[in-house]
């Protein structure tokens, strides 16, 4: 045998090497690393993850994990719920009476007074208040839960058609069904460098309905947040021309504020 020459083997290999067919084209064409095939993956995977999270919302698990990501709000498990029976014959609750002095003797249960500072010489504990009313709002009451370390404030929109509540508690802020906000519709926020969360909506019953269902757009806004031994929210109801100024950032600097009474 003979050391074949660089034309021999040239000549060889041309003979031996195979032309790519039509269909090895059409394979690379489809392969995994080109641009295409990339895209598909991407949006394969995109509804997977969608899919695994819807259905993980819809679970008690999901529910449970929902609730540990939020501090303040609880989150509604879905956006409607049936009404419960309503009490047949049932009078209605007869309204408690603003107090203008201080009791005989030491106050329990739900309270209405006239002033803060009244309310303040009640309770073993600071009630947190804005040292001048909100603009557009006029100061009507406070209500002192006693038993439970509750407290509201309440202001009225000048003119009527809305109204302002901050809300104090020594305990995490009482919530049901009403209360609570879905997990899309709550925001976290940063209120005088602490944690906090902001939602607008509400449940509302429309006419002849069975269920309520969530308005996001619903006139009702709530800040709410908290220091570790304090429970705040800030909630307004409403937003007639008076009000309109309170916005989110508007609230959270009226939160701030409020952190600094005296």
């Amino acid at each position: 045998m003979t050391t074949p020459t660089e034309q021999q083997l040239a000549h060889m290999l041309q003979a031996a090497w195979p032309a790519p067919s039509p269909r090895l084209g059409h394979k690379l064409a489809s392969a995994p690393w080109t641009p295409r095939a990339v895209t598909r993956r991407r949006i394969a995977t995109s509804l997977a993850v969608l899919a695994a999270s819807l259905l993980l919302a819809a679970s008690p698990q999901g529910r449970a994990l929902a609730q540990s990501l939020f501090t303040y709000f609880v989150p509604a498990p879905a956006t409607a719920f049936v009404l419960p029976p309503q009490p047949q014959g049932t009078l209605p609750a007869t309204a408690t009476l603003i107090s203008e002095v201080a009791p005989s003797i030491q106050p329990t249960g739900f309270r209405r007074y006239r002033s803060i500072e009244l309310a303040q010489s009640l309770v073993g504990f600071h009630i947190y208040h804005l040292a001048e009313r909100p603009t557009g709002f006029l100061f009507r009451e406070i209500g002192v839960h006693h038993d439970d370390g509750f407290i509201i404030t309440r202001y009225d929109a000048a003119g009527g058609g809305g109204y302002l509540e901050i809300i104090q508690s020594t305990g995490p802020l009482p919530s049901s069904a009403w209360m609570e906000v879905p997990a899309e519709a709550i925001e976290k926020v940063s209120v005088a460098g602490l944690q906090g969360e902001y939602a607008q909506g509400h449940f509302v019953v429309y006419a002849n309905a069975t269920s309520a269902v969530w308005e996001p757009t619903s006139p009702i806004f709530r800040l709410r947040w908290g220091d570790g031994a304090h429970y705040f929210s800030i909630e307004k109801y409403g937003n007639m021309p008076a009000m309109t100024w309170l916005d989110k950032q508007a609230m959270i600097e009226l939160a701030e504020l409020l952190m600094t009474s005296q």
